[in-house]
């Protein structure tokens, strides 16, 4: 069974992950997250997130190509940024 047949929470696009942090540069993902499409409920964040997600499941493809997409254009401004500060650096020599 591949990963998008499995329905848990984990890859569904309402689920936003919780990290913690390790000094100042490693994360490493919790047993812990939030959903955007549901309360849940005191007796039910005992087993949250769900290993076979609930009603409101849907899959998480689109929001891992949107992210995708977001990465490549903020990594497309920051090379555009960059190489503005590298001429002022060589105009200021």
């Amino acid at each position: 069974m591949n990963n998008e047949e499995i329905k848990s929470c984990k890859n569904c696009k309402h689920f936003y992950q919780h990290y913690g942090i390790c000094g100042n540069t490693t994360f490493w993902t919790v047993n812990c997250g939030h959903c955007a499409a549901r309360t849940i409920k005191p007796k039910e964040a005992r087993s949250f997130p769900f290993i076979n997600g609930c009603e409101k499941w849907e899959s998480d493809s689109a929001k891992k190509q949107e992210r995708m997409k977001s990465i490549e254009a903020t990594i497309r401004d920051m090379e555009k940024h960059l190489k503005e500060i590298k001429q002022i650096l060589k105009l200021e020599k």
